[in-house]
């Protein structure tokens, strides 16, 4: 009986974990995004945040 409840509580926070990792609100637009390149890098940002990603 212990090992059952073990492997339920186990289950639980697996799925509890792993939907976490997900967040959304509902039909959002997807996001635009942009990339700055250069010979050591690659800068991959959200279209709209230009002056920070060439910081």
């Amino acid at each position: 009986m212990k090992r059952l409840f073990a492997i339920v509580i186990s289950v639980l926070a697996a799925t509890l974990a792993a939907s976490a990792q997900f967040y959304s609100v509902g039909n959002e637009p997807p996001m635009k995004w942009s990339q700055i390149t250069t010979p050591g890098f690659r800068v991959v940002y959200p279209a709209g945040l230009d002056s920070l990603a060439k910081e």
